[in-house]
């Protein structure tokens, strides 16, 4: 059975009480994409939510409160809105009229706070308990599309037909990608087994909450599941279900959605506009269930392979994983040519471990490279294990909010960040690397009271994804510096004192694009590589603490940049529009003009510094747009010309799972 993807809490006996996790606003002149998650807040407003909560008020104004912190708290981007049940109809039997009962008080719409406050406030516990109903029309009000979730508070059991736990089971036959969090509010075994099941059809979680305390912290762990965001970013395009009509993607970035599972795959054809090259494609989405797994897989129109990745999904917590991210490269390993000198197909599907993500929005980016003129006196890609460089104390970068995805992810100049992350949270910095150099990250978290190891078991976890995603983390360096507790990793439990991790990439180089090895194929780019800090919340789900905990980031290139770049014939250049111009010596000279100084440099910035600075970054895009050499721009999927002079390729392997620092097994989906 394909299973919903929403997030979604009912709200039995009318009350929905939350206290939300406060997102960050971006960084002065960072890129801030529409947030597209549709949320739809679902308040149960029958007669038992006049009971007492357990702690000396009742349940309704224990909602009440709740949700209003859940409200505050919300992103100002937040697609949200809500609706009622049990409301207006007159207690008493379970009329047509009082089984239809329910009403969307405030439509899904771009957060509107003063809205939301008067819909909590406005209604008052009165009659049935209609709870397949509200959840029918909740699931008309999010629409057919996006990533959507419903929040369900509920006191007690369904009082009409149908049985809510057939409604989610019949929504989920359907293909409706909608995921319901259910919290049970002080409720009996009959009503618990109903909205368990609720939860369970449409691959939500039950929360249960004996009072205000714990309904707000139920809420605020359902809110940040259902509104965190991942951005992508892309010209849309709609795989086909055969190769024979499949939609022509070039280089650029591209938007499609996860295909469901089973035999259902997505073809995309890809066209050499260049004799002798090879693509690198990335796949990257942040789908909402755990074990996630894709199959990318590119062969020629006659089915000859090319080779084949396998994209999985990884998180910080112990068995949660939140970002699907990996490339796969055409390069041939051996002296074939088949794969340089024809039409390519892209397959992509869903393989058969983990559960289904079908109609996650998944980035696609495409970089198509020219064969090197040099190739014979390229570097080999280096040994699996590499070496951690020296790193030494370097200045201070200020503050910075991160991102929360590739799409806008905050620069970062090689340096010390101070950064904020609440559990359960993880944030994205991009750092520009030319050929020949490493990106390697420090990150070191504040001694916390909040975040004492015998209370937190908590994971502090720091990552590198190459350019076109996949993970570039050498998981085995060799030299790696020595923490309080030994050896550091990439990935570590918090404790008494804080915790520390440290992650480094491969040297960057071309050739590392027809490695075996995983991480060394994310190496074989120069361009902007992004370091992803994560905390991971309790493994229960029941995570209270909202304490920020300070994390300084610390950055660096090593190497110098460069060194044992390839050259291409006269004429040709690699083509992305990855919004980035290389120099002749392999080192980014400009990008995007939003982003084009260090995130950690803006505090403090007036409307007259932020125009100063966008005029100062255009000129230096264009400078560096004629610095990269006299030749043609190349047009992007997304319209924007830029001109890369460098290679950028990856090779095809199977994706390292990060996190928990080791290899987690996937489920096999049933």
């Amino acid at each position: 059975m394909r299973h919903l993807r929403t997030a979604a809490v009912t709200v039995g006996a009318c009350a929905l009480a939350t206290g939300m996790t406060t997102l960050v606003a971006p960084a002065a002149g960072a890129i801030t994409p529409e947030i597209t998650n549709k949320l739809e807040i679902v308040l149960d407003a029958s007669g038992s939510m006049a009971d007492p909560a357990g702690d000396g008020t009742t349940k309704i104004v224990a909602a009440r409160k709740a949700l209003t912190t859940m409200v505050d708290g919300m992103d100002e981007r937040t697609q949200v809105g809500m609706r009622v049940y049990g409301a207006t109809a007159p207690p008493g039997k379970d009329t047509p009229q009082a089984c239809s009962d329910s009403q969307q008080v405030v439509p899904v719409k771009k957060l509107d706070r003063p809205a939301l406050k008067s819909a909590i406030h406005r209604y008052a516990p009165k009659g049935q308990t209609p709870t397949a109903y509200a959840l029918q029309q909740a699931a008309k009000d999010l629409g057919d599309s996006g990533t959507r979730s419903i929040v369900l508070v509920s006191d007690g059991e369904s009082t009409c037909s149908p049985d809510p736990c057939d409604t989610a089971k019949d929504l989920a036959a359907k293909g409706v990608n909608l995921r319901v969090d259910v919290i049970g509010f002080k409720v009996g075994k009959k009503a618990r087994s109903q909205l368990r099941c609720v939860a369970a059809a449409t691959n939500g979680k039950y929360f249960p909450a004996s009072d205000t305390t714990g309904l707000t912290s139920a809420l605020e762990t359902v809110k940040t599941r259902a509104t965190q965001s991942f951005s992508v970013a892309g010209k849309p395009v709609t795989g086909t279900r055969s190769s024979s009509d499949a939609p022509n993607i070039g280089a650029g970035h591209w938007t499609d959605t996860v295909p469901a599972d089973g035999q259902t795959a997505k073809y995309y054809r890809l066209h050499h506009s260049m004799p002798g090259s090879s693509f690198l494609i990335g796949a990257t989405s942040r789908p909402k269930v755990e074990n996630s797994q894709l199959q990318l897989s590119v062969s020629t129109p006659d089915g000859t392979s090319c080779g084949s990745a396998s994209p999985t999904a990884f998180g910080f917590a112990k068995s949660s994983r939140d970002l699907l991210t990996g490339v796969l490269s055409t390069a041939p390993r051996y002296d074939s040519s088949t794969c340089d000198s024809a039409d390519l197909i892209l397959k992509v599907e869903q393989s058969d471990w983990g559960k289904d993500a079908a109609g996650t929005p998944m980035q696609l980016d495409v970089v198509e490279t020219p064969a090197p003129t040099n190739a014979e006196i390229l570097k080999r890609d280096a040994p699996v294990s590499g070496t951690w460089p020296g790193l030494p104390v370097q200045q201070s970068r200020g503050t910075s909010a991160g991102g929360s995805g590739l799409a806008d992810a905050d620069r970062l100049e090689p340096g010390t960040t101070t950064v904020e992350l609440l559990p359960g949270e993880y944030k994205f910095f991009k750092v520009s690397a030319g050929w020949g150099q490493q990106v390697q990250a420090i990150a070191t978290a504040e001694q916390n009271p909040a975040y004492a190891s015998k209370t937190s078991f908590r994971r502090l976890s720091t990552d590198i994804l190459s350019p076109a995603g996949g993970v570039a983390t050498d998981l085995f360096p060799k030299g790696m510096p020595k923490g309080d507790s030994g050896t550091l990793s990439h990935s570590d439990l918090l404790d008494d004192e804080g915790g520390r991790v440290a992650a480094v990439t491969a040297p960057i180089r071309m050739a590392n694009r027809a490695s075996y090895s995983n991480h060394l194929v994310a190496s074989s780019v120069a361009g902007d590589y992004y370091v992803v800090v994560g905390l991971s919340a309790l493994a229960n789900g029941s995570d209270t603490v909202r304490t920020p905990l300070k994390i300084d980031l610390q950055v660096a290139t090593p190497g110098t940049a460069g060194s044992d770049a390839p050259e291409f014939a006269p004429g040709q250049m690699v083509k992305s529009s990855a919004g980035v111009a290389l120099g002749a010596d392999g080192t980014p000279k400009g990008s995007n003009v939003a982003d084009q100084k260090s995130a950690g440099d803006r505090s403090g910035e007036d409307e007259t510094s932020k125009a100063d600075r966008t005029a100062e970054a255009e000129k230096s895009a264009k400078s560096a747009k004629t610095e990269a050499a006299a030749v043609p721009e190349v047009e992007s999927a997304e319209g924007t010309d830029w001109t890369l002079i460098g290679g950028v390729a990856g090779g095809a392997g199977a994706l390292a799972i990060l996190g928990a620092g080791a290899a987690l097994a996937l489920r096999r989906r049933g």
